[in-house]
Protein backbone atom coordinates (compact mmCIF):
# COMPACT_ATOMS: atom_id res chain seq x y z
CA UNK A 1 0.00 0.00 0.00
CA UNK A 2 0.99 3.28 -0.76
CA UNK A 3 2.01 5.46 2.03
CA UNK A 4 0.00 9.02 1.92
CA UNK A 5 2.33 12.27 3.41
CA UNK A 6 -0.04 15.51 4.03
CA UNK A 7 2.19 18.52 2.93
CA UNK A 8 0.64 21.83 4.50
CA UNK A 9 2.26 24.87 3.98
CA UNK A 10 1.36 28.23 2.39
CA UNK A 11 3.76 28.75 0.14
CA UNK A 12 2.99 26.53 -3.28
CA UNK A 13 6.56 26.30 -5.06
CA UNK A 14 7.02 24.42 -1.54
CA UNK A 15 4.64 22.10 -1.84
CA UNK A 16 4.85 21.32 -5.38
CA UNK A 17 8.64 20.69 -4.50
CA UNK A 18 7.61 18.06 -2.02
CA UNK A 19 5.13 16.75 -4.23
CA UNK A 20 7.10 16.03 -7.18
CA UNK A 21 9.59 14.24 -4.92
CA UNK A 22 7.52 11.89 -3.13
CA UNK A 23 5.12 11.06 -6.28
CA UNK A 24 8.34 10.00 -7.61
CA UNK A 25 8.74 8.31 -4.62
CA UNK A 26 5.27 6.08 -4.96
CA UNK A 27 3.88 7.77 -2.30
CA UNK A 28 0.15 9.28 -2.51
CA UNK A 29 0.62 13.03 -1.84
CA UNK A 30 -2.23 15.17 0.19
CA UNK A 31 -1.88 19.10 -0.16
CA UNK A 32 -3.48 21.71 2.16
CA UNK A 33 -2.42 25.43 1.41
CA UNK A 34 -3.65 26.60 5.24
CA UNK A 35 -4.44 24.71 8.63
CA UNK A 36 -8.05 24.74 7.84
CA UNK A 37 -7.74 22.76 4.82
CA UNK A 38 -5.22 20.43 6.90
CA UNK A 39 -8.24 19.61 9.48
CA UNK A 40 -10.39 19.03 7.08
CA UNK A 41 -8.51 16.46 4.50
CA UNK A 42 -7.31 14.90 7.95
CA UNK A 43 -10.74 14.50 8.99
CA UNK A 44 -11.76 12.56 5.91
CA UNK A 45 -8.90 10.76 4.87
CA UNK A 46 -5.98 10.13 7.84
CA UNK A 47 -2.49 10.30 6.06
CA UNK A 48 -0.04 8.48 7.00
CA UNK A 49 2.52 11.22 8.16
CA UNK A 50 2.33 15.01 7.76
CA UNK A 51 4.88 17.97 7.05
CA UNK A 52 3.49 20.78 8.18
CA UNK A 53 5.09 24.73 8.01
CA UNK A 54 5.02 26.17 11.33
CA UNK A 55 4.26 30.00 10.38
CA UNK A 56 1.31 30.38 8.12
CA UNK A 57 -1.53 32.79 8.40
CA UNK A 58 -4.55 32.16 10.75
CA UNK A 59 -3.72 28.92 12.62
CA UNK A 60 -0.12 28.16 12.75
CA UNK A 61 1.30 24.80 12.99
CA UNK A 62 1.72 24.81 16.44
CA UNK A 63 -1.98 24.84 16.79
CA UNK A 64 -2.75 22.45 14.30
CA UNK A 65 -0.50 19.83 15.78
CA UNK A 66 -2.19 20.36 19.22
CA UNK A 67 -5.73 20.14 17.72
CA UNK A 68 -4.42 16.84 15.72
CA UNK A 69 -2.76 15.01 18.92
CA UNK A 70 -5.87 16.43 21.30
CA UNK A 71 -8.09 13.84 18.51
CA UNK A 72 -7.49 10.40 19.68
CA UNK A 73 -8.23 9.32 15.66
CA UNK A 74 -5.04 11.70 14.58
CA UNK A 75 -3.19 11.80 17.46
CA UNK A 76 -0.47 9.07 16.15
CA UNK A 77 -0.14 10.11 13.24
CA UNK A 78 3.32 11.61 13.25
CA UNK A 79 3.59 15.26 12.25
CA UNK A 80 7.10 16.43 11.04
CA UNK A 81 7.55 20.33 10.99
CA UNK A 82 8.99 22.66 8.38
CA UNK A 83 9.74 26.40 9.31
CA UNK A 84 12.27 28.77 8.49
CA UNK A 85 12.63 29.60 12.35
CA UNK A 86 15.85 27.78 13.16
CA UNK A 87 15.72 28.74 16.86
CA UNK A 88 16.30 26.28 19.83
CA UNK A 89 12.67 28.08 21.26
CA UNK A 90 11.10 27.21 17.77
CA UNK A 91 12.45 23.68 17.81
CA UNK A 92 11.84 22.98 21.83
CA UNK A 93 7.95 24.29 20.83
CA UNK A 94 6.95 22.39 17.97
CA UNK A 95 8.49 18.95 19.40
CA UNK A 96 7.22 20.10 23.17
CA UNK A 97 3.32 19.56 20.80
CA UNK A 98 4.24 16.40 19.78
CA UNK A 99 5.68 16.47 16.57
CA UNK A 100 8.55 13.72 15.94
CA UNK A 101 11.06 15.77 13.74
CA UNK A 102 11.79 19.40 12.46
CA UNK A 103 13.57 20.40 9.05
CA UNK A 104 14.35 23.90 8.33
CA UNK A 105 14.00 25.84 5.33
CA UNK A 106 15.37 25.94 2.44
CA UNK A 107 14.27 22.08 2.22
CA UNK A 108 16.88 19.36 1.73
CA UNK A 109 14.43 17.29 -0.94
CA UNK A 110 16.77 13.63 0.08
CA UNK A 111 17.21 14.82 3.62
CA UNK A 112 13.69 15.52 4.31
CA UNK A 113 12.63 12.29 1.87
CA UNK A 114 14.34 10.21 4.17
CA UNK A 115 13.63 11.56 7.48
CA UNK A 116 10.09 10.70 5.97
CA UNK A 117 10.96 7.17 5.76
CA UNK A 118 12.49 6.95 8.81
CA UNK A 119 9.35 8.09 10.47
CA UNK A 120 7.15 5.95 7.91
CA UNK A 121 8.93 2.85 9.08
CA UNK A 122 8.33 3.61 13.29
CA UNK A 123 4.89 4.55 12.17
CA UNK A 124 4.59 0.85 10.97
CA UNK A 125 6.60 -0.89 13.60
CA UNK A 126 4.21 0.91 16.09
CA UNK A 127 1.39 -0.31 14.60
CA UNK A 128 1.94 -3.78 14.19
CA UNK A 129 3.39 -3.28 17.91
CA UNK A 130 -0.20 -2.22 18.35
CA UNK A 131 -2.00 -5.82 16.82
CA UNK A 132 0.40 -7.95 18.44
CA UNK A 133 -0.91 -6.48 22.34
CA UNK A 134 -4.24 -7.09 20.40
CA UNK A 135 -3.76 -10.34 19.51
CA UNK A 136 -1.68 -11.20 22.98
CA UNK A 137 -4.70 -9.95 24.41
CA UNK A 138 -6.95 -12.42 22.95
CA UNK A 139 -4.43 -15.21 23.09
CA UNK A 140 -4.38 -14.47 27.19
CA UNK A 141 -8.10 -14.20 27.08
CA UNK A 142 -8.53 -17.09 25.47
CA UNK A 143 -5.69 -18.80 27.85
CA UNK A 144 -7.47 -17.39 31.24
CA UNK A 145 -11.08 -18.96 29.81
CA UNK A 146 -9.32 -22.65 29.25
CA UNK A 147 -7.88 -22.78 32.27
CA UNK A 148 -11.60 -21.73 34.03
CA UNK A 149 -13.10 -24.26 32.08
CA UNK A 150 -10.51 -26.59 32.91
CA UNK A 151 -10.93 -25.98 36.58
CA UNK A 152 -14.79 -26.29 36.37
CA UNK A 153 -14.15 -29.89 34.14
CA UNK A 154 -11.75 -31.10 37.28
CA UNK A 155 -14.41 -30.12 39.53
CA UNK A 156 -17.72 -31.41 38.18
CA UNK A 157 -15.76 -34.80 38.00
CA UNK A 158 -14.99 -34.87 41.62
CA UNK A 159 -18.36 -34.03 42.47
CA UNK A 160 -19.68 -36.83 39.97
CA UNK A 161 -17.00 -39.31 41.47
CA UNK A 162 -18.54 -38.96 44.79
CA UNK A 163 -21.94 -38.99 44.01
CA UNK A 164 -21.29 -42.07 42.27
CA UNK A 165 -19.46 -43.60 45.03
CA UNK A 166 -22.38 -42.92 47.53
CA UNK A 167 -24.79 -44.49 45.06
CA UNK A 168 -22.52 -47.90 44.92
Amino acid sequence: MKPKVLVVDDQPINIKLLQRKFERQDMIVLVAYNGRECLDIVSKEVPDIILLDVMMPEMDGIEICQRLKANTATETIPIIFITANASKEGKLAGLNVGAVDYITKPIDLDETLARVRTQLRLQQMFNENVELQKRLGDVRKSAAIGAITQGIAHNLNNLLGVVVGYLD
